[in-house]
């Protein structure tokens, strides 16, 4: 099946479009689509299937960027395929599954909306990436102070109740006199002493 629109008609449009990116072009595939599958006879003679084509975005890879996509093989990646053009919330944007459209002035529309998008939803998660290192370096200082706190603590119980690691303010306690103290009370106080 050959392209419906010839290079003269589409030229101006993929000029306009590589304004964009100049490794943006526009490929007709005349196997897009399978409008009837196919099969084999009862004979087994091979039915081939058939086709209906579309045009497709694409992006050529560069040396410095490489490869975007899932075929390196191929040297470009396909970014949509033109059809139908619908308006969601004001964009243009190409209908999934759609009808054949022709190469137009909606096209220059679809990609310039979508760059912009792009350029909106990349400022968007610079600032949520932003926000979140912010947050990670204000819970960092809180689990530093947290930390340093928590050594401190452990320092004063270690210094003055568990038998003077360091005992730094000089009152470290004799655990072993401290419970046979504590027992002898306990003990004196749930069983009399026999007399």
């Amino acid at each position: 099946m050959l392209a419906p629109q010839s290079d003269d008609e589409i030229r101006p449009i993929v000029d306009e479009l590589r304004l964009l990116d100049a490794r943006l072009d526009v490929r007709w595939n005349p196997t897009k689509i399978v409008t009837q599958p196919g099969r084999y006879t009862e004979l087994g003679k091979l039915i081939p299937p058939k086709y209906d084509g579309r045009w497709e975005v694409i992006l050529y890879d560069s040396p410095d960027r490489g490869h975007a996509g899932f075929h390196p093989e191929r040297g470009y990646t396909v970014l949509g395929t033109i059809t139908e053009y619908d308006r969601q919330g004001g964009v243009l944007c190409w209908v999934s599954g759609g009808a054949y459209a022709p190469i137009d002035a909606r096209l220059l529309e679809v990609m310039r909306s979508a760059d912009a998008q792009n350029v909106e939803q990349y400022r968007k998660v610079r600032e949520r990436l932003w926000a979140a290192h912010d947050q990670t370096d204000v819970d960092a200082d809180k689990l530093d102070e947290g930390m340093a706190r928590e050594g401190l603590d452990r320092n004063h119980f270690a210094a003055n109740y568990a038998g003077g690691v360091g005992n730094w303010q000089g009152h470290g306690a004799d655990f072993a006199a401290m419970e046979a103290k504590s027992t002898k009370a306990a003990v004196g106080r749930i069983i009399p002493a026999r007399r």
